[in-house]
């Protein structure tokens, strides 16, 4: 199982967008996918028709009071374990104790030693804290999406600097699998000028730079209408820049 976390810590990106659009691409595709949402805002667990109360979440594996298998979810959309309101009153307590950021790494390989999952794809909150160390520490790869701005490309020396400090101290296995712009206007000034400082960043940096994902209002409209945007609008501009994302990351790191 491969496990890929989506992560930034600027929000409004499109880390949720991007991490639902993969494992549906992957699915589609025939790819069994496990799905974690680590955001305790819970916007990907609710496109994922969860149910919180009554049920296993991510806040229950953290407590030990499930079991991986457990946590999981099998909902019409997909497996999940979903996040919880929870765990937003909890963090604090969690990042007090080091020995919880390797709960969901032994959690995956419990999982991952009774299941046959392809991918396991991570959706962050839009902060550097405990929940996206404790991804990243489990994590083979790192997908980062960026906004077109100019302060957003500045940005990224924070999260890589912090990814780098993850691997170094938690996880040396641990790739940034690439960088890529969403909500790309190639109409804009802006989003041009972006999209061709990027690969400058890129090699100054390290980092691979995928095609960008165009701006496209099915995204909204499909968030709104809580479904996944290719089953909302399977052909629009970026449904078709994630099947393209999806393909690439497969050849170069999938399975």
């Amino acid at each position: 199982m491969q496990t890929i976390v989506i992560a930034n810590n600027k929000g409004g990106v499109g880390k949720s967008t991007t991490a639902l659009a993969l494992a549906d691409v992957f699915m589609k595709k025939g790819k069994k996918v496990l799905f974690i949402d680590t955001d305790p805002q819970g916007n990907s667990s609710a496109t994922y028709h969860a149910v919180i109360d009554g049920e296993s979440t991510l806040y229950d594996l953290l407590e030990g009071e499930c079991s991986a298998e457990e946590a999981v979810q099998h909902t019409d959309i997909g497996d999940i374990i979903a996040s919880d309101p929870a765990l937003a009153g909890v963090q604090m307590k969690y990042t007090s104790r080091p020995a919880n950021l390797v709960t969901l790494k032994k959690a995956l390989k419990e999982i991952e030693e009774k299941s046959d999952y392809d991918y396991c794809i991570i959706d962050t909150a839009p902060t550097l804290e405990f929940y996206t160390s404790m991804a990243l520490f489990a994590a083979d790869g790192v997908i980062i999406p960026v906004s077109a701005d100019i302060y957003a490309l500045g940005g990224l020396n924070t999260i890589l600097g912090f990814i780098n400090q993850v691997r170094d101290a938690f996880n040396d296995k641990l790739k940034v699998y690439g960088v890529f712009i969403t909500a790309y206007d190639q109409r804009t000034a802006l989003g041009r000028d972006c999209k061709e400082n990027l690969p400058i960043k890129g090699k100054e940096l390290g980092f691979h730079v995928f095609a960008p994902v165009r701006t496209c209002q099915d995204v909204k409209n499909a968030q709104a209408a809580g479904m996944m945007l290719l089953d909302y609008a399977p052909g629009c501009n970026a449904a078709d820049d994630y099947m393209v994302l999806a393909k690439e990351i497969i050849k170069r790191y999938g399975k």
